[in-house]
């Protein structure tokens, strides 16, 4: 480490304990009493390639220039090295869980802590206003495929936009849920969500979700052909799932 403000971390990409043991004992000590806690977090789900990689969440208790000046060369050489890492504060986190259901509800399903202390064990989602922000978010993700679509992502090959698009589709659906007040256990894998949610749909051909299904089971090739279906797919579910969640009464 060469100061606090230019402190560089040096790993390799394999997301093994001691690397990211060594990430996170860095960006604590440059972070000091500002830190909260660090936490390896994310579903699997439909990651592809990336799965393998480490994905940190790192929470302080406030951010500002003073701290982003310390730790953004930590965190940029750390991401060079195939460490993906995401800052944000505790409050944030906690009171805007709300605002961002997708992300929420798969950081409470899917986090292990790895420094300090369990900042987010009173992480939830309430029920109250969540299928209008369950809602909300679908709509915009029907934008996004519309848009990537149009943009030529699917010639180029892009599946990044896709991965994501999908996991976050597959949380939306569990907040749909939860809107409605479905109990779905504490995990629920993406074929429970699917098959609870495919249950309060209209009966419609299951094609759209066999290329759903296949696509988070890895089995579904990603070339052109593979990615207009995959599209397609998507594009199918929203408007059905969209449909429902815009007839649910608020609650």
């Amino acid at each position: 480490m060469t100061g606090v403000g230019r402190a560089v971390y040096r790993g390799d990409v394999t997301g093994k304990a001691e690397t990211l043991a060594a990430f996170v004992e860095q960006i604590r000590e440059v972070a000091g009493s500002r830190f909260a806690a660090a936490y390896r977090f994310g579903s699997d789900l439909a990651r592809g390639k990336g799965k393998g990689q480490a994905r940190v969440l790192l929470v302080v208790d406030r951010i500002d220039r003073v701290l982003l000046d310390k730790v953004a060369p930590v965190i940029s050489a750390a991401q060079q090295e195939g460490i993906r890492v995401r800052l944000d504060t505790t409050d944030n986190l906690l009171r805007g869980a709300d605002a961002f259901p997708a992300f929420s509800l798969e950081l409470i399903r899917h986090r292990e802590l790895l420094a300090g202390e369990d900042v987010l064990s009173g992480l939830k989602v309430e029920i109250e206003d969540l299928r209008l922000r369950v809602e909300h978010g679908l709509r915009g993700i029907f934008r996004e495929l519309v848009a990537n679509y149009i943009d030529g992502k699917v010639e180029q090959g892009s599946v990044l936009g896709i991965r994501r698009a999908a996991r976050r589709i597959v949380f939306l659906m569990e907040g749909a849920l939860l809107a409605a007040g479905n109990d779905l256990g504490t995990s629920p894998t993406s074929d429970e969500i699917i098959n609870e949610i495919r249950a309060v749909l209209p009966a419609e051909s299951d094609e759209p979700w066999k290329v759903l299904r296949a696509f988070l089971a890895g089995d579904l090739s990603m070339g052109t052909a593979g990615m207009r279906d995959l599209y397609g797919a998507l594009l199918a579910i929203l408007h059905a799932v969209i449909d429902h969640v815009d007839r649910m009464p608020d609650r």
